[in-house]
């Protein structure tokens, strides 16, 4: 390595964080589409969340530890982001989200048991509809298409909702 290139990364004011992180011998790393470097505290709280909170505290740590962990997570999002406490809400995936809400609804019995979704929709939210069709034995859903891949045609999307998706009156 060059002296120049030397004195300029003793020089970095970052340096002083190099020392926490895993560091491979004769390593140089500058992948920035991966995981990056894994900071040294990161191997010490696993350690604790899988001994202790998981494989000691067992169920207790979901109400020690887990349960408060997104409001911690957006309390400091809000810090980051400069919001308002009770602005940001961390929760779980769309994806899940989504599974749960339309699980629910054909569970509850009060709605259609005909799901209907449309071309535009992300291919994961269609592999959600089509595993709880098979989870509880539903028709298959209705994809409604559009003539372009750009927007939806709403007046057509309304129109399939009321045609195939009214509510149970049992």
């Amino acid at each position: 390595m060059n002296k120049q290139a030397i004195e300029k990364d003793q020089q970095d004011p970052l340096v002083k964080f190099r020392s926490h992180f895993l560091q491979n011998e004769n390593e140089i790393y500058l992948d920035g589409n991966s995981l990056g470097k894994l900071p040294l505290k990161t191997k010490e709280v696993i350690t604790t969340i899988i001994e202790e909170q998981w494989g000691k505290q067992l169920i207790r740590s979901w109400n020690d530890h887990w349960l408060a962990l997104p409001k911690r997570i957006a309390g400091k999002l809000a810090l980051l982001l400069n919001a308002s406490s009770g602005e940001i809400v961390v929760g779980e995936s769309t994806s899940v989200n989504l599974y749960k809400l339309v699980h629910a609804l054909v569970q509850s019995g009060e709605y259609s048991r005909q799901l209907l979704t449309d071309s535009l929709n992300f291919p994961t939210d269609n592999y959600i509809l089509a595993g709880i069709r098979d989870q509880l034995d539903l028709p298959q859903p209705i994809c409604v298409s559009y003539s372009t891949d750009l927007k939806a045609d709403v007046d057509l999307l309304k129109e399939h909702i009321q045609k195939n998706t009214r509510y149970c009156l049992s």
